[in-house]
């Protein structure tokens, strides 16, 4: 819609973003102190499984951001059609895990457990489709709930009833009750619309492109289940999961612009691509130097067995910053497409970026697979897990490089955007200055001890050091950083009154 602000919903989307950095980091705190590695690579595993389920629910929220941000209210069709195909679902992952926990050493009646959150999932995907397209910094807001609640129920569940991975389960079950029934809330303009079949029938017809425009993702989800399955352990899945809970600190980034598919969709274009892409390049690059200087320390902190998996935390955080680079292009590509307006032709839309797109990114994820299934099999079953991770997470970096490097340039040749490095490289020379007191100053603020209590706060007065540098150093280099931060004064004081 025309009204959507897409550097407030983006600020609010970061700020709200770096609150639930820390918030998750407890829970996860939680879940890697109180769960052994093989219980923690069996959670990951199921989360995993979950999010691969979720592929027949892109059918409704693809097409319910697009038809909200145009303004037509299918608000109640998507959400009462989304819960329907969660139905079908559940039957389907019983079946899934059933074979999966025959290779990979997890019982069944623990990869079972991941089945109540199949329901939630759908509602909620389908709910945030719904305020994307008209209220993009409710989504950020409903997760700062998600991530608030995950800590209160996982204290109860994880702490002091010591429940394992199933009391990591009911949590998040809890977390994304509290979550859907804000999201409805926000939603509940849109809900109001009588349920339309024929809309439905539409979808399905077009569910085709649907799937494939999320096929890349459900293809790169594959990776935990075949590691699990072809080295028989899920000890690698934990150590690749405690690297990328500290490298996708740099994808918060990309939550600046959150707001530019909505934003097309409503208006066919957007002039502001300029500005905010050098306001993501603003956060994401220190966020991807504070990932480098806090890989290991960060994962000493998540639980000492994880330490040595810090090498693919950096390759994991290039990975997020690349993946983050391309935020704003693919905006562009699905915010600029209109083959859908007038009717969903196979003819039409086999034609636009809508396939054209996810269908190149499906071909460099087949790549990733390939690649990672081709490693596994060469590396010696004795080999050590920290080193496979590592050339697990090296893999992924150099397709994601590879699928950035096209996107980007496709993305040009619709709306021909350009970046002041100039300007660019006062963030790294901040960036860089972030570095130096870290190196500066680490020996004396931060001791590897095993006791959480007196290692996470001089871990967060280090990050908090780090971060003001940063700050400090392009408010005093960059005139549009001081703009911003009297913006953003402004903004906080508004509110406080």
């Amino acid at each position: 819609m025309s009204d959507i602000r897409v550097t407030y919903s983006g600020l609010v989307a970061f700020g709200v973003g770096i609150a639930g950095v820390f918030l998750g980091l407890i829970f996860t705190l939680m879940i890697t102190r109180s769960l052994t590695a093989e219980e923690f690579g069996a959670f990951s595993l199921i989360l995993s499984i979950v999010g691969y389920f979720l592929i027949s629910e892109t059918i409704i929220s693809y097409w319910a951001t697009r038809h909200i941000a145009r303004g037509e209210d299918l608000g109640r069709t998507a959400v009462l059609s989304s819960a329907g195909m969660a139905g079908i679902g559940l039957p389907a992952y019983i079946v899934y895990v059933f074979f999966i926990s025959q290779g990979s050493g997890v019982p069944f009646e623990v990869l079972v457990l991941g089945l109540v959150l199949i329901p939630v999932n759908y509602v909620s995907v389908t709910l945030a489709g719904i305020n994307l397209g008209h209220k993009p910094h409710a989504t950020s807001y409903s997760m700062f709930i998600f991530d608030t609640i995950k800590i209160v129920a996982g204290a109860v569940m994880i702490l002091a009833l010591q429940w394992d991975v199933f009391g990591a389960i009911m949590t998040i079950l809890a977390a994304f009750i509290c979550k859907i029934v804000f999201q409805a809330y926000v939603a509940k303009p849109k809900l109001k619309a009588a349920f339309k079949p024929s809309v439905v029938v539409e979808w399905i017809k077009a569910s085709w492109l649907t799937i494939f425009a999320h096929m890349q993702n459900y293809i790169q989800l594959l990776d935990m289940v075949l590691y699990s399955v072809i080295t028989g352990s899920v000890l690698g899945v934990a150590y690749y999961s405690a690297a990328y809970v500290i490298a996708k600190i740099v994808s918060h980034a990309g939550a600046i612009a959150q707001a530019i598919y909505p934003k097309m969709l409503a208006n066919q274009q957007f002039e502001g691509v300029t500005k905010n892409y050098e306001l993501l390049l603003y956060f994401a690059v220190p966020m991807m130097a504070i990932t480098v200087i806090f890989a290991e320390v960060g994962l000493f902190v998540l639980n000492p067995l994880y330490r040595d998996a810090w090498p693919a935390v950096i390759l994991l955080g290039a990975k997020h910053f690349v993946q983050t680079m391309r935020v704003i292009p693919l905006s562009i590509l699905s915010g600029t497409e209109r083959a859908d307006t007038e009717s969903m032709s196979f003819s039409r839309l086999a034609r636009s970026n809508l396939l054209k797109v996810p269908l190149a990114l499906s071909v460099f994820n087949v790549v990733y697979i390939s690649a990672l299934v081709v490693l596994l099999t060469l590396f010696d079953s004795n080999a050590d897990e920290f080193e496979l991770v590592t050339w697990w997470a090296a893999v992924g970096l150099v397709v994601d490089i590879a699928i950035s490097s096209f996107i980007c340039r496709k993305a040009y040749r619709i709306v021909q955007f350009s970046i002041r490095w100039r300007r660019v490289l006062k963030f790294v020379l901040a960036a860089g200055a972030l570095m130096g007191v870290f190196y500066v100053t680490s020996g004396y603020l931060i001791v590897y001890d095993p006791n959480i209590y007196r290692l996470l706060p001089m871990v967060t007065a280090q990050m908090t050091l780090c971060a003001v540098t940063y700050l400090g150093v392009t408010y005093m280099i960059d005139k549009e950083s001081r703009s911003l931060f009297k913006a953003v004064l402004r903004g906080l004081s508004r509110i406080m009154k």
